[in-house]
């Protein structure tokens, strides 16, 4: 089934002409014949190139710009940082920001490939993350960002439409490390990724909450709708990509491509996925009541407390899903200043900003319900 280079697609047009059924097991062979892993891809060279991506090898950079500012505009959250979505200065600066973090994911993973590494001695922080797998925490990044757009508003909304873009186009993969998570090329990431079941693959976005995933930040990548690999629409979001790759300064030759693009049937594993791959809506559901009674027992508690009180998720996944109820309105955020007293961490003694949570259940006006509004 590995064997990309020596089969034929079969009949790819029965995928994009049926709209109410989803794939079935022979598109899903086909699928994978198509989109193999990115270690297998990187090496493909001329033998591996399939006629679509012959056809990718020849769009100039203005159709690629082009590509880009289409998928920007057809995701308006990712712009509502930037301007208007009719706003190319707009779509410029997603193209910017989302290449800044992607070059600097890049320039990581190839010095800790390199003997010896070219990380600087003094950077004890890189050092440290050396231990876990190759990529960059959702923090590193957003350190680097600000520093880098200092001279912009609301940093934070920029920040996570990039790293939005980057998930969706499938050239980030964010997987849950301990009390953050981890953006990671597909490259590194796709052997821990689950693969999807071909009967699982629709549908399941409308299924969840829409507060999880409905503004742009990280966890973006659960949230990406299946598209098949022969459809019009891949081809825009693969040449959309190729935009941001280019302007990071990767290649973006046909087997270079694939192999920084995380292959479709691939999902990385988290709390609220299951061995499918797809969603666990139920468990989110059930993970997001349950941090809501454990705030009503114990309010004004940090995301790293209720972390210890559920036992079963880690920090950054009980921070993802308080994120998602605090934009519904079920809870509220303050901060309080406190000292870091972890003598193994790199920020031992300095004062950190914690946040804290409080649910909004007891103090939430009555809303009338239309439906039982007999009058």
């Amino acid at each position: 089934a590995n064997d990309a280079g020596n089969e034929t697609p079969g009949h790819p047009s029965d995928a994009e002409q049926s709209d109410g059924e989803g794939p079935t097991q022979e598109d899903a062979q086909e699928e994978e014949r198509k989109d193999d892993l990115p270690e297998e891809a990187a090496g493909l060279g001329s033998q591996g190139a399939e006629s679509n991506d012959e056809d990718e090898e020849e769009i100039g950079e203005p159709a690629l710009r082009e590509a880009f500012q289409e998928f920007a505009s057809s995701h308006c959250p990712l712009l509502a940082a930037f301007g208007e979505a009719s706003d190319t200065t707009a779509v410029s600066g997603l193209l910017e920001a989302a290449a800044f973090l992607l070059r600097r994911a890049l320039e990581d993973f190839q010095s800790l490939e390199a003997e010896g590494g070219a990380a600087d001695p003094d950077d004890l922080e890189r050092k440290v993350e050396k231990r876990w797998l190759p990529g960059l925490s959702v923090s590193s990044l957003r350190s680097g960002f600000q520093a880098h757009f200092s001279s912009g508003d609301d940093l934070e909304a920029r920040f996570g439409a990039s790293l939005a873009c980057l998930e969706e186009l499938r050239l980030f993969v964010p997987l849950p490390c301990g009390d953050d998570f981890r953006e990671v090329l597909p490259a590194a990431a796709a052997a821990y990724c689950i693969r999807k079941k071909p009967e699982y693959v629709k549908g399941e976005v409308e299924e969840a909450p829409p507060f999880f995933f409905q503004n742009p930040h990280v966890g973006r990548h659960w949230a990406s709708r299946f598209v098949p690999n022969d459809t019009p629409l891949q081809r825009r979001l693969r040449a959309a990509a190729a935009c941001v790759a280019q302007a990071a300064g990767a290649s973006i030759s046909s087997a270079g491509l694939k192999g920084m693009l995380l292959p479709l049937w691939l999902v990385a594993p988290c709390a609220w996925v299951d061995a499918t791959g797809r969603l666990n809506v139920p468990l989110l559901r059930f993970a997001s009541l349950h941090l809501l009674q454990q705030l009503l027992r114990t309010p004004c508690v940090s995301a790293e407390e209720l972390a210890q009180q559920v036992c079963v998720l880690d920090v950054c996944e009980v921070e993802f899903l308080l994120d998602g109820l605090a934009m519904a309105d079920a809870l509220e955020r303050v901060t309080a200043s406190t000292r870091s007293l972890d003598s193994s961490a790199l920020s031992y003694g300095r004062r950190l900003e914690v946040p804290l949570y409080l649910a909004r259940l007891l103090t939430m006006p009555l809303r009338t319900d239309s439906r039982l509004d007999k009058s």
